[in-house]
Parts: structure tokens; C-alpha cells; sequence
């Protein structure tokens, strides 16, 4: 079963992005650079995205990345990646149907104009 990721740039409109079976450091580095953190989902954001793992650049605002997504707790800057974490701590790619529903929520939450890939 093909499984995704949602990778979203600042500025662009979310993507879905083949996972491979376990996602590594280095799969994660691809996509988002820098040293990568977990977004501090300390509040509600949206049932679907509560229920993934957002990843992104810890220092992306000392770098001076621009916005990616506005949510009502937090603005996030630079790329984000969205995926499932299991019981285990390991992260996965997503079944479509459910990737296709972050991506949407991410576009939701994007500040600034959204450019065709």
C-alpha cells in the first residue's frame, strides 16, 4: 500500500510526497532542512492535523524563513512536514484519502498566496 507524506512550503500549496516504509532523519532533512522539531501542538488546531505529527525547521525564525501556515496557536515558518507517529515513536507515511485531508487543512492555514507547483 502506497503511503504519503504532506510536505508544505511557504507559498505553495501542499504536496503529497511518497513515504518510504519508516521515515529517517535524513527523509525529514530532505524535505525540511535544518534541525527538525516537532510542532508543539499545545492547543487544538484541527481534528485532522491534531491527529498527525507536523514537523519543521527548529531555527527556521532565526534563519529568517518566511511563513509557511498561521495556526490559532502559532505561526509556523519554513517548510512542514506532516506524518503518523505510531505507539512505538516511529514515524509513517499516510494512506491517500488522509494525506489529501492534511494537505487541504495545511492550504486552510497558509499565509500568503498560494503558487501552483
Amino acid at each position: 500500500m502506497e503511503t504519503f507524506v504532506v510536505v508544505k512550503k511557504p507559498g505553495e500549496a501542499a504536496v503529497l510526497v511518497e513515504a518510504p516504509p519508516k521515515l529517517d532523519l535524513e527523509f525529514l532533512k530532505v524535505h525540511i532542512g535544518g534541525y527538525i522539531e516537532v510542532f508543539p501542538k499545545r492547543g487544538y488546531i484541527s481534528e485532522t492535523l491534531d491527529a498527525v505529527t507536523i514537523f519543521m525547521d527548529e531555527e527556521g525564525a532565526l534563519s529568517g524563513l518566511p511563513d509557511n501556515v498561521a495556526f490559532p496557536i502559532a505561526t509556523v515558518v519554513g517548510p512542514i512536514l506532516a506524518c503518523l507517529t505510531d505507539e512505538e515513536g516511529d514515524d509513517h507515511g499516510l494512506c491517500r484519502e488522509h494525506a489529501e485531508a492534511v494537505a487541504r487543512a495545511l492550504d486552510h492555514y497558509a499565509v500568503g498566496p498560494k503558487q501552483p507547483n
